[in-house]
Parts: structure tokens; sequence; C-alpha cells
């Protein structure tokens, strides 16, 4: 059995074969989140969404909810782009450069994420039509 260099270091010092062990490196971390919340916390601003809806603030309703149950940053959730929303396999991808730590990550989407992205998708999203037709189109 091999020993790993900590053991041998603490078995030299043990044996008085090792003056000193050297100091041990801490760990600095920061910008940890352990926030969380129960779920009247969380039904609460959902009522208050729901009473206000005449300032045009439906898109909250999603944000919350996606934002629960995924664990997403604020700036990540509010810098994403259509592009990166897959309804059809619930995945979120993250693209490289816009997380905290510069790496470009996917989650998926637990299911009341995903009833409240498509909800909001069928709400905002316009059919094209005769009079509606893609810039640039001809």
């Amino acid at each position: 059995m091999t020993r790993s260099g900590a053991d041998r270091l603490w078995l030299g010092y043990r044996n008085r074969n090792v003056a000193q062990l050297p100091a041990s490196p801490e760990i600095d971390v920061q910008n940890t989140r352990a926030v969380s919340f129960d779920d009247d916390e969380f039904e609460r601003p959902q009522e208050v969404i729901a009473a206000t809806r005449d300032v045009e603030n439906g898109w909250l309703v999603a944000f919350v909810v996606v934002a629960r149950w995924t664990g997403a940053r604020r700036s990540e959730l509010l810098d994403l782009e259509r592009r990166q929303l897959d309804l059809d396999t619930a995945k979120i991808t993250l693209d490289p450069g816009t997380t905290k730590n510069g790496d470009g990550r996917v989650f998926y989407l637990p299911p009341a994420a995903l009833a409240a992205l498509k909800a909001w998708d069928g709400q905002t999203r316009q059919p094209l039509g005769p009079t509606c037709a893609p810039y640039g189109a001809r």
C-alpha cells in the first residue's frame, strides 16, 4: 500500500525525521451562494407579479420560476438569447464567456421551469403572416 505525501510527512514528523510540518494552504472561497427560500417565499413574488400584470412584467413569472429551479445567476438569465433555449429538449446552453468563471455550461430544465418558459414563449411568439415577415425577407 502506498502512502500519500501528507501521510509520509506526518509519519516523518512523528518519527522525528522531519523537523517541522509545512503550513497547510487555506482555500479562500469567494462568492459562494448559499441562498434558498421556502415555498411561501416563492409564492409571494408570483402573487405580486400576477396582481400587477398591467405593467408588462409577465416575463417575471418565467424568470422567477426558472431562477428558483435552476439556480442560474440573474445575469445569466437576463443575458439569455432565444437561440440558447431549447424547449424541445428542456435545455439552456450558456456560451463560454457569459458565466462567472468564463466557461460555458448546459443545464436542463425541471418540469415547472419548462412549463413556465413554454407559457411565456406561447404568449410572446408572434406567428408570421402576410403583414409580418422576418427582417430582410422579401
